[in-house]
């Protein structure tokens, strides 16, 4: 089921069911009031209890302080969206693959001062599950603020980080997470110092081959081949 673009949903019928409901696509879905006390998103995932597929991108969740995913038969998440305050309630047992592009605010930028008015460490402990796992710049940052209190994601075996040509500098820290990962996937272009005018590599990746000690079994980087 697809639902978007601008949608508004105040309320959701009042008996409403979905039991054969297995993907559900949300884009840019306006999420407003609540459902006898219950936001109506957490309402629509309660009423989905075979819900295997979740795809939501910049939706609107009006004075929204926290979300949350009771969604235990939930295989696949594609999460890209700003990041409420908190997440209270997070059952993703059976997550297999996620992608996320999560953003603290509309600068897109991850910062440690966020570990003060954010609190995502519920979803990250979510995750723990997951065997390939898709990241944004955007999520790497997330991670690398919460990097003391995230879990270890021992069966991630496949990783794929978009870092469009930004510093690596958190990567290190992330990928001693994954101490079972066999496949990383780089995408984009290596960073580059982008004053210079002959191409320099940035410092930051200047060391990087412990990306080859952490993945076991390949390494494979998508590389910009008009940088080269």
């Amino acid at each position: 089921m697809k639902l978007g673009s601008g949608l508004l949903i105040e309320a959701l019928p009042a008996g409403v069911f979905l039991p054969a409901l297995k993907s559900l696509f949300l884009d840019s879905v306006r999420f407003f009031g609540v459902d006898d006390g219950r936001c109506t998103f957490k309402t629509l995932l309660s009423v989905s209890p075979v819900l295997q597929e979740l795809v939501m991108n910049g939706n609107e969740w009006e004075r929204w302080k926290c979300i949350s995913f009771d969604t235990p038969a939930l295989t696949y998440l594609d999460y890209s969206d700003y990041v409420p305050k908190e997440y209270p309630t997070v059952n993703l047992d059976s997550l297999v693959e996620a992608n996320l592009n999560l953003c603290a605010d509309e600068e897109a930028v991850w910062q440690e001062e966020h570990a003060n008015t954010f609190n995502p460490i519920n979803l990250i402990i979510g995750f723990k599950n997951v065997e390939i796992l898709n990241l944004t710049f955007e999520a790497v940052e997330m991670f690398g603020v919460f990097n003391e209190t995230a879990p270890m994601f021992e069966k991630v075996s496949q990783l794929s980080l978009a870092l469009s040509n930004v510093c690596w500098y958190s990567v290190p820290n992330l990928m001693m997470k994954f101490p079972n990962l066999k496949t990383l996937i780089i995408e984009d272009s290596l960073h580059y110092e982008y004053f210079r005018t002959d191409e320099v590599v940035c410092e930051c990746v200047s060391g990087y081959s412990f990306l080859f000690a952490k993945s076991k079994s390949s390494f494979l980087e998508r590389v910009n081949r008009s940088k080269l």
